[in-house]
């Protein structure tokens, strides 16, 4: 016999076995009759838990994994309706991801379990047993069929005292305090106490299913059926009997089923079987009871796979059926349940919500948010902003389809490019008016996103100068105790084979490699992103989703980005290696160590923080130029052009390279180097590092 499970109550004492002493038992009182020690359901419970079969456990299923994945988010009602943000960090979370440790249930697991209960019985019951200052510290399922309430009360005016629970396998029944309780319950029409479930109104449909299942399987397992059957005169009962088991033995099971037999004899009498009628109309029985218990569970034929040409299209709006109709009505009741006896225990002003999503009609909104923007009704940034993106520098300007130049901001056509006028609206205008317009734009778009990631490198090399003279503060005296009474040259000599002393006080390179790697992640692939949006738009393809792009994207920068942090702190660790290595053998203290190491970090954060901003705009002009790319390869461009801004800080090799024009999946020559676009990772430091140039594309 398995040892029972002690449950505790308040002030962490065991629950008595008998009645508890909180409440005279005199007064308990029960709603219809039964024992004054809890009220037996309406509904065989266990019957409905059984029922998770077929349709039923296919609907339930779905449901419950749907519910089950949704996160809950907690809020602090601050009066008048004001719930703010959701709260980020509080215990209830951990108590959800970590129930118990006796079951070892993950949140996944118990609130799936949970919705099961709930939509097979209509009731569900948590057990919180408050163990700190009356917060529970675990939680337990409890089955429903093993509950029975304790009232007191008659009629509609019943006030529920506890819960008596019975744990099987030979654990004695105990009293649960209500308050450490949690009953979730759909409503009854009749029943005060307890829930109903949408299989309790179906129990007919779900019987017949049941039956059906039954047949069938005993239809194949048991039943021989042939074509023919030889009916044979003058046949003994030993005869009768082996004829019998010959029959089985080559007509039974659902792999021999409708194969002829003969019987050897003379005056044979053949009779020929059909299906009957009422054997015809089973199978359209099923359908009926199949559609039945999928309504009453709102479940969409579509969701489980009912409907064979079910699209991206119609499968969306089959899930925002079931997500308006089934889901959200569900966790609602959920989630008050929760306010109401659960939360309490930690916070009265606590509250929580379930974010179910909605999918919208995709195709539909795509194309009114073209139409939108082409007809000036809304502005791109406003689309972003319904959609949830953030806005963009250049998202506040109704541009026109096809040449897509901004209203007001048309440059003087002048002399023309002596190119086939279809090409468009970018080949009719001056040369220098259009490329500065193109430039002017580009720069609009990157310079906030260098500044904001110079301004997280300048924090990273910040902290890792703190961080560097903190280990030297620390490893600093051991290192030069050793080094104590050396000459130069043995020291020199010592550290050219040796660096673990110097290394300890450089620290982990990998890890700073892997944290700067995180940080221009993290902005490059937000500047390939908006810049590959912006390419669409401007050649009026805003309806193309550009996640395909991304995809491709991603990968391109998490290469990008792994090589230029590891050049980087590379170049940092061996510089600082260096000196430290030179302030050694010249016999040098802490402070004058601790100096050299704030004169390697002095252009990175200190004084013009001249080294951060280069990384930054290097990191920056890659990526855009690769997501304006992207941007052009799936708007259609069939060509691109160099643009480099003109003046007295751009390389001779890029001003030569100004309005070079090459088919789109080819590199610009520039400096003897194929580029695919300016910022190229593979050209050499010298081609790409501070490039301030950007490309644009040329349409047939």
């Amino acid at each position: 016999m398995p040892e029972p499970i002690i449950l505790y109550g308040a002030n962490n004492r065991p629950i008595p076995k008998g009645p508890p002493a909180f409440n005279d038992p005199a007064h308990w009182t029960i709603v219809g009759s039964g024992s004054p020690w809890g009220d037996n359901p309406p509904k065989d419970y266990g019957k409905l838990l059984d029922a998770y079969t077929s349709w039923v456990e296919i609907c339930v299923s779905k449901i419950s994994m749907s519910l089950a994945m949704a996160p809950l988010y907690l809020y602090r009602d601050m009066g008048g309706g004001d719930l703010g943000d959701p709260i980020e960090r509080h215990v209830v979370y951990d108590l959800f991801r970590r129930p118990n440790p006796r079951t070892r249930q993950v949140r996944m697991q118990f609130f799936q379990k949970t919705w099961i209960h709930l939509e097979l019985t209509g009731n569900a019951y948590w057990y919180a047993p408050g163990v700190v200052a009356g917060r529970p510290r675990e939680l337990y399922i409890l089955r429903p069929d093993r509950v029975k309430a304790v009232t007191k009360g008659a009629g509609d005016f019943v006030e529920v005292l506890g819960y008596r629970y019975n744990a099987g396998s030979g654990v004695e029944e105990v009293m649960l305090p209500v308050e450490e309780v949690v009953h979730f319950k759909y409503p009854h029409p009749k029943d005060p106490v307890y829930g109903l479930s949408r299989l309790s109104t179906q129990e007919y449909p779900y019987d017949i299913d049941h039956a059906l299942g039954v047949h069938e399987y005993s239809f194949f397992k048991n039943r021989a059926v042939v074509d023919l059957i030889l009916s044979v005169k003058g046949v003994t009962q030993d005869q009768g009997e082996a004829i019998v088991e010959k029959y089985k033995q080559k007509h039974q099971g659902p792999d021999k089923a409708f194969e002829p037999m003969v019987i050897p004899g003379e005056d044979v009498k053949v009779e020929s079987l059909t299906q009957s009628a009422k054997d015809a109309q089973v199978a359209e029985l099923a359908d009926r009871v199949r559609d039945k218990l999928l309504s009453s569970f709102d479940m969409p034929a579509g969701k489980v796979g009912l409907i064979e040409d079910v699209n991206r299209a119609n499968g969306d709006f089959l899930d925002a059926i079931f997500a308006r109709e089934s889901l959200i009505p569900r966790g609602r009741m959920f989630c008050e349940t929760l306010d109401a006896q659960f939360l309490p225990r930690f916070d009265d002003r606590l509250v929580c919500a379930l974010d179910i999503d909605v999918p919208g009609d995709k195709e539909f909104e795509q194309k009114r948010d073209v139409e939108d923007v082409q007809n000036g009704i809304r502005t791109i940034n406003q689309v972003r902003e319904d959609r949830g993106d953030q806005p963009v520098e250049w998202g506040d300007t109704w541009y026109k389809p096809f040449n897509l130049m901004p209203v007001g901001e048309d440059p003087d056509l002048g002399e023309s490019r002596g190119e086939d006028s279809t090409r468009g609206a970018t080949s009719a205008v001056t040369k220098d008016a259009r490329q500065e317009s193109i430039w002017k734009q580009f720069v609009a778009r990157t310079d906030p996103q260098e500044r904001t990631l110079k301004r997280g490198l300048v924090k990273f090399f910040q902290r890792q100068e703190r961080e560097t003279i903190e280990r030297l503060a620390e490893y600093g005296p051991k290192t030069l105790g050793v080094f104590e009474g050396w000459s130069k040259g043995k020291v020199k000599a010592h550290l050219t084979k040796n660096m673990d002393l110097v290394d300890q006080i450089l620290g982990d390179m990998t890890g700073y490699t892997d944290e700067m790697q995180e940080l221009l992640r993290l902005h490059e692939y937000e500047a390939f992103r908006e810049h590959g949006e912006a390419a669409l738009a401007e050649l009026g393809a805003i309806e193309i989703d550009f996640n395909l792009q991304e995809v491709q994207g991603l990968a391109w920068i998490d290469e990008k980005v792994a090589t230029s942090a590891r050049i980087v702190n590379e170049g940092t660790f061996r510089v600082l290696g260096d000196t430290l290595s030179e302030g050694l053998v010249a016999g040098e203290g802490i402070p004058e160590l601790t100096a050299r190491v704030q004169t390697v970090f002095a252009d990175s954060w200190r004084g013009t923080e001249a080294s951060s901003r280069r990384i930054a705009r290097t990191e920056i002009i890659g990526a855009a130029n690769k997501g304006a790319m992207e941007g052009y390869k799936a708007g259609g461009a069939t060509s691109k052009e160099w643009i480099a801004e003109i003046d007295d800080r751009v390389r001779e090799e890029h001003a030569a390279a100004n309005g070079q024009i090459v088919p789109i999946h080819l590199g610009f020559d520039v400096a003897g180097e194929a580029l695919a676009h300016p910022g190229d990772p593979s050209g050499s430091p010298e081609n790409i590092i501070n490039c301030r140039c950007t490309v644009a594309p040329v349409l047939d």
